[in-house]
This record gives structure tokens, sequence and C-alpha cells, in this order.
């Protein structure tokens, strides 16, 4: 049946309700404001006639008015009030899992770019052939690694607890709506129990990496180095003072070499070795972690996490050390990673000014890489001469 409707000041409109398979069907008149009722919303737009005589919708009418013969009354905008029907918590249902991950999730691009069928052949000589209790997937279990990280997750036991309600994350493990997520400490346990002392990890990087060289994704002509610190689960308040050996500089043995050399040739006894120490804060939770100096007020246990990437981000090698450790001391290691890692040697390396030193410097250049770090003012200790004291005069010859 249909209804008519009137806004204020303009001509009648009619509305046409159709089967309700369809939208409804709007009969004007002329140019005014309309009120269209849909099965659920009420909507109401302004249309203004084009030149062609067709309408076109313009903007929203903030006000609409019912008319009735003499009587008028006033109607909010929004939406109508309708309760749900049937409460949908307790139907039961049958449908795929496959059906309820969207096309475009990020876990479906993971899975279709990575067979990890491989991690059977890493992990089986840690396990039991013939006897012993069923074990855990080990997939699952690193594919849970895999969430935790890619997702940002905090902590393991935090993504056990959004498996447990995420259907992508379900469809990624291969669980099923009723299928029971596996504890949160069962992850732990078996990488402090069967993967620790192994390169189980080493060797799942490697492999994808591999995977990553043969498809032309990686170009590892130019390296890059940089490090983030991460903050330990350690309470600051909670160390121990003692006494540790200052760590030699990354060429400080190759320097004295050097110098020993130099004064066996020249007859003299060579010099006796000094290890200097040094009053530092152990963490009483975390003792591998370094106390981090942010600034005077702020002082934290962490770790410094040292990252060699390519040019297209793709992750070559790590190296994690305290966040007591000098960059220029860890860059060594990470650089001799790489190498080994891509079997080759870049072209160059990219650095910031932390790993700006001559040990440095004088490493990759006897390699064949060319150093890439920002300018940096040159540091000159009180009482000598600074660089801009001195003047280069091309008249002046010195010789030895």
């Amino acid at each position: 049946m249909p209804c008519v409707f009137k806004p204020r000041n303009f001509t009648i409109v009619h509305l046409v309700f159709p089967p309700a398979s369809s939208l409804p069907t709007v009969l004007v008149e002329q140019l005014h404001d309309v009120a269209v009722f849909h099965p659920f919303f009420l909507l109401t737009r302004q249309l203004k006639k084009r030149p062609s005589g067709r309408f076109q919708l313009v903007d929203k009418v903030d006000k609409l008015f019912y008319y009735e013969g003499k009587t008028r009354e006033k109607w909010r905008k929004g939406t109508m009030l309708r309760p749900h029907q049937e409460d949908g918590r307790y139907t039961e249902t049958t449908v795929k899992l496959d059906d309820l991950v969207p096309e475009d999730h990020l876990v479906r691009k993971l899975d279709a770019a990575i067979d990890f069928s491989f991690i059977y052949d890493v992990v089986k000589d840690l396990y039991s052939p013939d006897h012993g209790r069923p074990s855990i997937d080990p997939v699952m279990l690193f594919k849970m690694y895999l969430i935790q990280y890619v997702f940002g997750i905090r902590s393991m036991r935090e993504t056990v607890e959004q498996i447990r309600t995420n259907v992508a994350y379900r469809w990624f493990l291969g669980l099923s709506l009723h299928d029971p997520v596996p504890h949160h400490s069962t992850p732990s346990k078996n990488y402090a129990r069967r993967f620790a002392g192994t390169d189980v990890f080493h060797q799942i990087f490697s492999r994808i990496l591999k995977e990553a060289f043969e498809h032309g994704l990686v170009d590892s002509s130019v390296l890059y180095v940089d490090s983030t610190h991460v903050k330990a689960s350690a309470n600051k308040k909670k160390f121990t003072t003692e006494m540790a050996e200052v760590e030699a500089k990354a060429y400080q043995q190759e320097l004295e070499k050097e110098i020993e050399r130099d004064r066996i040739a020249h007859g003299k006894s060579p010099l006796p070795s000094e290890k200097k120490k040094r009053e530092v804060k152990v963490s009483k939770t975390d003792p591998e972690s370094g106390l981090l100096v942010k600034n005077e007020r702020e002082r934290v246990f962490a770790y410094s996490y040292h990252t060699a990437c390519d040019r297209n981000g793709w992750i070559l090698q790590t190296y994690v050390t305290a966040a007591n450790v000098h960059d220029s001391q860890a860059f060594f290691v990470l650089f001799e990673r790489v190498k080994r890692e891509i079997q080759s040697c870049p072209e160059a390396v990219c650095v910031d000014a932390g790993y700006k030193t001559p040990a440095i410097a004088k490493y990759l250049l006897e390699q064949g890489v060319k150093p890439i770090w920002p300018y940096t003012r040159p540091k000159t200790k009180d009482g000598f001469f600074r660089k801009s004291d001195f003047v280069y005069d091309a008249g002046v010859l010195i010789i030895q």
C-alpha cells in the first residue's frame, strides 16, 4: 500500500513499498526532499533536478515531518528502533573455517608464500621416531611464534588467548573451531628443553631467506646496519654492583700485536698486559641484560638488537648484545654472520654514527667494501689542537 509523506513546505511525495527482495521504489512528482523507508533504516535525502530531467542525490536532510490529514509529527533522522528478533549466539550452524577468513588476510598470504613442511626435516632428529607420547605438531609451534612476532603480540600467553578467539589464527595453525589450543607454556618448554643449544631457528630463518633469494627478492649489494634497544623484563631497582673487566675494543688486540712486533724488532721487551676493571650494575632478574642510561633520570636494563638488512627491507642477519655494549664492538660479529649467510661480500655498507670508527673503516676497506656513514664533527680532547686549527699549505714540504 502506498505511503504518503510530506516534508514541510513541499509537495507530497509518494513512496511505494515493493516486495522485501528489492529496494523501495520512489515516485517523485516534482523536485523536493524525499524520505525513503528501507527495511531497517529511515533515510532522508535531498534531490535536485538536472537539466536532463533526472534527479541527483545532493545532501542529507536534518528534519522530516509526517503528514496525515491535519496531524503533523516531527521525526528524527536516523535509524528506526528495532530489537533483534532472535539471539544468534546459541544458533547451531554448519560452516567451513576457510569461509570465515578474508581473502586478503595476512595469514593467507603467509600460507601461500611459504611451505612450512620443511620444518619436519629440520626437527626430526630432536624427536623419538618410534616411542613416547604423541607430540604437538612442531610446525604449529613455530607458526605460533610467527603469529606472535608478525602481529606484534607481547607474550606467548596473550598469543594463545588471541588464537582461541581469532578464526584467522586458527585457520593458519590448522585448528578447527573445536580443537584445543596448546597451553602457553608448551612453546617455551619446547624451546628450553628441546630446541635450546641447537640451530633450529637459524635453519628455518636461512631456508626462508634462501627462497627469497631464489625469487630475486633480495639485493645484498648494499648492506644497511642499525640497532635498536629492547627493554628487558627486569626491575631496574633490583641489581648488584660488580667489578668486571673492561672489554677491549675491536682493534685493541691487533694494535697490541703490532706494537709488540715493533718492540721486538727494536730489541725491546713486550709491554706487560694490563687488564682494566670497572664497576657495573648487574640485574638480579636478567643478568645478561645491560644497564642503558637514556638520560640523567631514566635508566633501564635492556638489550641492543643489531640488524643487517638489504635495500628491500629483508633481514639478512641479527646480533643481540647487552645494552651497555657499544655498537662498534658488535659490528664485526654481525658482518661476518652476513657474509656467511649470503656467501658473498656486499659492495657497500651503510651505517649510522654509532658504527663510525677507524677500526671499522680499516676493516671494510681491506675487504673492498665501501663504508657509508654520516658526517660527524671531529671530537678533540681539551688541550689538543682541533682540526680547524690547522691550515693546509701546499708550498711546505715535510721530509722525514
